[in-house]
């Protein structure tokens, strides 16, 4: 999937030379650019591109992307070991998702929560959140998410 980066930048870079300067459009942009450095674990890269989407979907009503964009956020915060931040953008990355058809990301926004909750040593919210997602991959029949959680149940 890497050797595809270099595209993926490429043609999010035009697509921002093509919009205006405020346009919404352009959050899917920087969106794109945030998610390359993630897994390419530029943790600092990757939250400037995030919170730069951020900004330009706070002007729409795209709760989905909102919610998606902060929980990568707060999972960059996560392996930066920024566990207060990490946990506050998961937090309102569910709220967003709550609003939307969106469960797949939502059971994931929990088990990201629940891992905070976790590395803080905060046993009882880590498994309140791993339950969470536990009954909505439960729901959707999704197994091999379903094996996730139930690992880091065993390891609360």
């Amino acid at each position: 999937r890497q050797n595809l980066y270099p595209e993926a930048i490429q043609l999010a870079e035009q697509a921002l030379q093509l919009l205006p300067t405020d346009d919404p459009e352009k959050a899917f942009s920087y969106f794109v650019f945030g998610m390359v450095a993630f897994d390419v674990r530029d943790w600092d890269k990757a939250i400037k591109h995030h919170k730069q989407a951020i900004r330009l979907w706070e002007t729409t009503n795209d709760e989905r992307m909102m919610g998606r964009t902060l929980i990568t956020l707060g999972g960059c915060y996560t392996q930066k070991g920024e566990l207060h931040m990490a946990r506050q953008k998961i937090q309102v990355g569910i709220n967003f998702l709550s609003k939307t058809q969106d469960l797949g990301y939502l059971a994931i926004a929990q088990m990201n929560l629940g891992n905070v909750y976790l590395y803080q040593e905060a046993y009882d919210e880590a498994l309140n959140s791993y339950g969470l997602a536990y009954s909505i991959l439960k729901e959707m029949g999704d197994i091999f998410h379903l094996g996730h959680v139930q690992q880091n149940i065993g390891l609360v």
